[in-house]
């Protein structure tokens, strides 16, 4: 009877997760041309997190997370390829450890997308609502070779 139980709670809460909604998985190449198709729905996209801290235009020093496509954006900061996340912090300490423990790695991210105005320079658009933020670490797949001579 408890094993029947055990069996049925790990039935039901896998049926749980299956049905959460992580809405496409879509890549920046295929994002960036068809933004318009992804706006005001969920999305998961991967990519390389950088957290920056910037003056725009006349305004005080703003505190921004940023979702890049790879590695190279992140370091030219391109903007033009870059998806903004909509994360706050409390603090400046809170943000500037997320910095010193996240830049450049990278994340699989969940969220709502939505396009941002169309100004040179500026990022695609926002990601906000997330519900999934997870750093995909280095070898996340463990390969056990098994060799006989």
């Amino acid at each position: 009877m408890r094993n029947c139980l055990i069996l049925l709670l790990f039935t039901l809460s896998g049926f749980c997760y299956a049905n959460k909604n992580i809405g496409p998985i879509i890549s920046f190449q295929e994002l960036i041309p068809n933004k318009a198709q992804y706006s005001e729905s969920t999305v998961t996209i991967y990519g390389v997190v950088l957290a920056a801290e910037l003056h725009i235009g006349a305004s005080e020093l703003q505190r921004k997370i940023y979702l890049f496509p790879n590695t190279e954006s992140a370091r030219y900061f391109l903007n033009h390829e870059s998806i903004e996340l909509n994360i706050k912090f409390d603090s400046i300490e809170q943000f500037q450890k997320f910095r010193s423990d996240n830049n450049l790695k990278m994340f699989k991210v969940t969220g709502n997308f939505i396009v941002s105005n169309e100004f040179n320079g500026q990022p695609v658009g926002v990601i906000d609502k997330i519900t999934n933020f997870r750093e995909i670490t280095k070898n996340r797949f463990v390969v056990n070779w098994n060799i006989t001579s």
